[in-house]
């Protein structure tokens, strides 16, 4: 397994003789190295927001990398990936800099 450092996430990668799905964690980039992810890169990230392994597999047969990912629009993403309204507005606060706040907190 290779591992991507950045200042604030690490995101781990596949060896290209592992299966993707074997992937179990991945920790999110940080905005500024989107661009630069490779295919593998932004299948493992998009997993890790629980995109739907059919749009991952489709992300990979056409070769969607950091800078195909950062130019893409809610059409692209519906019309040729087929992503549900909810995954669609989900990626889309991604690339704009949400990421999820997996954060346990205890209410009183």
């Amino acid at each position: 397994m290779t591992i991507f450092v950045s200042s604030i996430y690490l995101l781990f990668l596949l060896d290209s003789e592992q299966p993707i799905a074997d992937t179990k964690v991945a920790y999110l980039p940080a905005n500024d190295e989107l661009e630069g992810l490779s295919v593998d890169q932004v299948v493992v990230t998009l997993r890790s927001l629980k995109i739907p392994e059919s749009v991952l597999e489709l992300f990979r047969e056409e070769q969607v990398d950091g800078q195909i990912l950062i130019d893409m629009d809610e059409t692209i993403m519906r019309e040729q990936f087929g992503m549900r309204q909810f995954h669609v507005m989900k990626l889309k606060k991604f690339l704009d800099g949400w990421r999820p706040n997996l954060k346990y907190h205890k209410f009183h």
